[in-house]
């Protein structure tokens, strides 16, 4: 194959526009779901994954089925082997098929699973028992008094990286009333055997405080699963950084709704089993919007409006095909699979969570178009979270992890582009990247907003390292973790079955496991974000051989500097509470595969 070439340079021109005129009329935009979102309209047969992808799949879906066949959820022991025949029936199958059939044993397992309440919390960690061992029950199970800790954690090492937004300002946000006695009292819950010496002022002056705030949730309608009502909440958790640094975060309060009153008042880790119920509602919120907003919006659709674009205006030969290619291989696959099954209607999202499964949409929708691209790099996301100052927040392993991966990709790309861009004006005058570009953010494509202006070889690999980062290291990090946290279905519930706790809600066990899902329904999301969790391919930097050798020396030093950061974040993880080996280079797929 002969080495990429900018319009300019390429001999057969004519040929070149017919290949791109092909290319824009295979894939069109659809906007129908979610509404208002660019996505392809139609898989073709180039999108339809190849064997080894079916195999993963085949694997997936035979896990999920000899653990429910072979123990009825609880404690199966046996081996995972594959299934021939069913990746045989896959590799039948159109690629609308296959994507439809993605989930078949999970959803086939769930309607086989008994319909009735959990009995016991120590139930819902049993059911994932010789399906995947999940350190979080372990360390649960080995350490009870570490739960707050733990939940804490939860917010840093868990699957939004974003979820927590730095109290400035010196003050707490007015509709969140905690005082230095709530505080006080939170404090000696957490510490029976004598608290630090800390306060709500000294906290809020040295900036370790935190929210998590579910305020995207204020409003948003709740609907029935086969007769239970399903109830949500707009909780927002306060959380500190303790002082003596004997834990990363620790909860402070909760409240489950945006304004204070008697239905949604506050409470604090000494309130017992109501305060176990209230974070349950803090998780559930958070869960609700890790999965429609950082998840499917930020990632999936994201990636899927540069892959659209990509596709429709750079030919084949275009140097930043052979780079951009390798990052979106099989997300129009998997983006299909979720809009034809998991958002679908009926589908697994649709029985899990508290809000019409077109609330969902909505959610998604909204999280993509408020998105600014020109500040989308992790950076600035943390930054604009409060995340990035070390002193106020010691450990934060996204940041840690992501923001070493972010600065490695900038440069490959650029080192690449600069292959073949001699100067600025060359990427000025390149029609087929100003297109890519402008597309991205036109209201007959993309539909991103955001987009900046790209004139220069620095402004094209800072965009097309955000499509690269996107799709490999920021899709790791809010993927991976879904099973080891919400495979345990008490610490991130999909949806809840009793209202939020008020003062009159009994203290007791009973109040928590009358709101959490029936057996099923748990049953369902915990293969649900198995799956999710169990396929990985092609690791990030592993490109097949590029035809043109100039590339070879950039492309060593990006391997050179992904093997220094899966040593280094190795070497991190002996101080973490719990692992977090989501960003390690080996475990990052290049692209949207799940």
């Amino acid at each position: 194959m002969p080495p990429p070439t900018l319009p300019e340079e390429d001999g057969f021109p004519r040929i070149r526009q017919e290949l791109l005129a092909r290319r824009r009329a295979e894939r069109e935009y659809d906007y129908s779901s979610p509404i208002g979102t660019a996505c392809l309209k139609e898989l073709t047969l180039l999108d339809k994954p190849g064997p080894d992808y079916l195999l993963k799949i085949g694997e997936s879906n035979a896990a999920v089925s000899h653990h429910h066949v072979g123990q009825r959820v609880v404690a199966f022991r046996g081996t995972r082997e594959s299934h021939p025949l069913r990746v045989g029936a896959y590799a039948a199958m159109s690629a609308l098929e296959a994507a439809r059939s993605f989930w078949d044993a999970t959803t086939t397992a769930a309607a086989a699973t008994e319909r009735r309440a959990a009995r016991t919390l120590d139930e819902y960690a049993d059911f994932t028992d010789g399906l995947e061992s999940i350190p979080l029950v372990q360390s649960l199970r080995a350490q009870p008094a570490r739960r707050e800790a733990l939940f804490g954690w939860q917010r840093l090492g868990g699957p939004n990286p974003y979820t927590l937004q730095q109290v400035r300002d010196d003050r707490l946000p007015d509709h969140l009333p905690v005082t230095e006695a709530h505080f006080q009292r939170s404090l000696a819950a957490l510490c029976p055997d004598g608290p630090a010496d800390d306060s709500l002022a000294a906290a809020l002056a040295e900036g370790r405080l935190f929210l998590s705030d579910c305020k995207a949730l204020d409003g948003v309608a709740t609907t029935q699963n086969q007769g239970r009502q399903k109830y949500t909440a707009a909780s927002i958790g306060l959380f500190v950084r303790p002082v003596d640094r004997s834990a990363a975060l620790l909860p402070v309060a909760i409240q489950c709704g945006q304004a204070p009153s008697p239905a949604t008042p506050l409470f604090t880790p000494a309130d017992g089993w109501r305060w176990r119920l209230a974070e349950t509602y803090l998780s559930l919120g958070e869960g609700s919007i890790h999965e429609a907003s950082e998840h499917l919006g930020r990632t999936h659709l994201l990636v899927e409006a540069f892959a659209l674009s990509a596709r429709r205006n750079l030919a084949p030969a275009h140097p930043l095909t052979a780079l951009l290619e390798p990052h979106f291989r099989h997300t129009h696959f998997i983006n299909h699979t979720a809009r034809n099954s998991l958002i679908a209607d009926g589908g697994a999202l649709d029985q899990l969570m508290p809000q019409p499964i077109g609330a969902t949409r909505d959610l998604v929708g909204a999280s993509l178009a408020s998105l600014d691209l020109g500040a989308a790099d992790p950076r600035s996301r943390l930054r604009a979270h409060g995340l990035l100052d070390a002193d106020a927040l010691p450990q934060c392993p996204y940041r840690d992890d992501a923001l070493p991966h972010w600065d490695s990709l900038l440069r490959w790309v650029d080192d690449y582009l600069r292959v073949y861009y001699r100067d600025d004006a060359a990427v000025a005058r390149d029609p087929e990247a100003q297109a890519f570009v402008a597309e991205l953010g036109a209201p007959d494509g993309g539909r991103l907003r955001g987009v900046p202006a790209v004139r220069s070889v620095a402004a094209l690999a800072s965009l097309v390292t955000l499509a690269v980062f996107t799709a490999s290291v920021q899709h790791a990090a809010v993927n991976f973790p879904q099973y080891p946290f919400m495979g345990y279905v008490p610490a991130t519930p999909a949806g809840l079955y009793a209202p939020p706790p008020t003062l009159d809600t009994p203290d007791a066990e009973a109040s928590l496991l009358a709101a959490l899902p029936p057996v099923d329904l748990a049953v369902l999301q915990i293969y649900t974000v198995y799956q999710l969790s169990a396929i990985r391919l092609d690791p990030l930097g592993a490109y097949a051989p590029f035809s043109d050798p100039r590339v070879n020396a950039p492309l060593a030093a990006l391997r050179q500097r992904l093997a220094a950061l899966e040593s280094a974040i190795g070497s991190r993880e002996a101080d973490r509470p719990l692992s977090y080996p989501y960003l390690r280079p080996s475990l990052v797929p290049a692209s949207i595969i799940i």
